[in-house]
C-alpha cells in the first residue's frame, strides 16, 4: 500500500514538497465516518478516538490526493474555493493550558485560526480545516486492491 503517514515534521515538509503546498488545488469531496453505531438492543457507541475522514484534493500540479485523517476532532468543508497556500503542520494549543495533545491541522488557508471553530457568520468567508490525531496520505494512483486489509480506509470501500 501506498500511504505515507504523517509523523514528524520532516514528513509534512515532504508531503508539502511532493504535492507543490496544494498551490492550486481545491477540495473536490470529503467523506465524514463518526464511528457512531447502534447495537441490536438500539444502545448508542460513540468512538473514543473521534471519526475519520477521507479529503480528495485535486490540483493543477500534481496527480489527485488522498488524504486519510483519523482521531477526527473537528472538522469543517467550507464552499468551493481555490487552494492557494494551505498548511499542515501539528499543534499542541488547542486543548487549553493544561493539555498538550499534539494533533495535526490542515487548512485550505495559511490564515487558520483555533478562535475560527468557535464563531459563525454567513456573512463571513470561511477555510476548511480539518484537526485529528492521524493524518496519512497518497496519490490517488496509487490506490490498489490491497486497501481491503487497511482498517482505516476499509470503511469507505
Amino acid at each position: 500500500m501506498a500511504w505515507r503517514e504523517i509523523r514528524t515534521q520532516e514528513d509534512i515538509e515532504n508531503f508539502l514538497k511532493e504535492t507543490g503546498g496544494m498551490h492550486d488545488s481545491a477540495v473536490v469531496s470529503a467523506n465524514y465516518i463518526s464511528g457512531v453505531h447502534c447495537d441490536e438492543k438500539k444502545a448508542m457507541y460513540f468512538p473514543y478516538d473521534g471519526g475519520s475522514l477521507l479529503l480528495t484534493v485535486d490540483s493543477q500540479w500534481v496527480d489527485r490526493i488522498e488524504m486519510l485523517f483519523t482521531g477526527v476532532q473537528h472538522h469543517s468543508i467550507a464552499r468551493c474555493r481555490d487552494i492557494w497556500e494551505g498548511i499542515l503542520e501539528f499543534r499542541e494549543d488547542l486543548y487549553g493550558k493544561n493539555r498538550r495533545d499534539r494533533l495535526i491541522v490542515w487548512s485550505d488557508s495559511n490564515y487558520f485560526d483555533a478562535d475560527y471553530t468557535r464563531k459563525f457568520s454567513l456573512n463571513e468567508t470561511y477555510t476548511s480545516f480539518v484537526i485529528a490525531e492521524r493524518l496519512k496520505w497518497r496519490f490517488a494512483k496509487e490506490a490498489d486492491e490491497l486497501d481491503c486489509l487497511d482498517d482505516d480506509y476499509e470503511r469507505y470501500t
